[in-house]
């Protein structure tokens, strides 16, 4: 089926099997920008406090070593837990949340998409053949996003120059906190406005990987009545089904015939087993019941196991069209159905055949 007649969206049993393949929406710019708006929030909220920690370090180890005293081997251990753990503990922090943003980026991307099929590994991806064949594809994405977001991020950096070009001028002149301050100040305008660029890309990469992923999933009408007709069942298979259970149930029903009180007939056409039990509390029952030639089966089953015969066509019919197998008579055939079994019980003598005598 070509590409062009994939017209319909895809069923959600489909978008289902997909998820369950492993198969989810991937945007690595929109992951990307999310990791970086997190990194430029807890740059501006402990960034001073990371860049104090990273001074005091660096302090902390010249003045040992152009100190008079000789540092020995055993205190080094000590020396590189007081000076480069208080250090390390922000870095390991931020390295943490950063993962932690990742990791929510993508389960937002991919709605949740968690699959352990994409842990086992794919050989396939390590034919060189079908890695060579997308990389035209891949590379043009590629040069083509570049083409357009390096004028952007030039543009950016020359309007953030120049702006600030009388404060760059003015370095040389001031000392060394006033100029930290000032390049600070700058570096987080150009990470502010770059965030934002992050953003809006990342949202826009993810519209198109949804786009993407959407289109390769449609559907053509015929791959929509092929999986109906799935789901469904195929007719010829659900048709041998039900053949297989009516042959199961006809075969139960007859192996109920000799247990019932009476057969009544319509000679030839239709054919219904009657069983009472004495002293129950229940109506009779319709243990088995045929026609054409279901009715010959029952008839020649009741005259081998000496079951009474008993032709009453209309009262026949009735119960053939009202009662299912294993159903209670209806109250509107009591009548007819109790005279018959009355009646049979007056001629066997007090017995009937399939009749629990108290």
């Amino acid at each position: 089926m070509s590409d062009g007649n994939r017209t319909e969206k895809p069923s959600a049993r489909k978008l289902l099997k997909t998820r369950e393949d492993g198969n989810y929406v991937v945007s690595k710019e929109f992951t990307a920008a999310i990791q970086f708006t997190a990194f430029f929030i807890l740059l501006v909220q402990f960034g001073d406090r990371i860049g104090i920690g990273c001074r005091t370090f660096v302090y902390s180890w010249i003045r040992e070593a152009f100190s008079d005293k000789e540092i020995q081997r055993e205190a080094l251990p000590a020396l590189v837990q007081i000076g480069l753990f208080p250090f390390l503990m922000p870095i390991l922090g931020l390295g943490f949340v950063l993962t932690l943003a990742m990791i929510s980026a993508q389960l937002t991307v991919s709605q949740l998409g968690i699959s352990a099929k994409k842990l086992a590994p794919q050989f396939s991806k390590l034919n060189p053949l079908s890695r060579i064949k997308e990389m035209p594809r891949q590379n043009m994405a590629s040069a083509l996003q570049a083409t357009v977001l390096l004028p952007v991020f030039l543009g950016a950096i020359y309007l953030l120059v120049e702006t600030n070009a009388v404060n760059l001028l003015r370095l040389p002149y001031q000392s060394i906190a006033s100029g930290e301050f000032t390049i600070l100040a700058i570096l987080e305008d150009l990470l502010y406005k770059a965030t934002f660029a992050f953003l809006i890309v990342g949202v826009i990469d993810w519209y198109r990987q949804q786009s993407r992923y959407t289109k390769q999933l449609m559907m053509s009408k015929q791959d929509l009545k092929d999986e109906h007709k799935e789901s469904e069942g195929n007719p010829q298979l659900k048709a041998k089904l039900r053949k297989m259970q009516r042959d199961n149930s006809r075969r139960q029903m007859i192996t109920n015939v000799p247990k019932a009180s009476a057969i009544i007939v319509n000679p030839t056409h239709y054919a219904v087993a009657v069983r009472y039990e004495l002293g129950g509390s229940g109506a009779p029952k319709v243990v088995a019941k045929g026609k054409n030639y279901l009715a010959r089966r029952i008839r020649e089953i009741a005259m081998a196991n000496e079951i009474p015969i008993v032709e009453n066509p209309p009262l026949a019919r009735a119960l053939y069209a009202a009662v299912d197998v294993g159903q209670e008579i209806p109250p509107h055939l009591y009548r007819a159905v109790a005279e018959i079994l009355a009646y049979l019980y007056k001629v066997l003598g007090g017995r009937l055949p399939g009749m629990a005598n108290a």
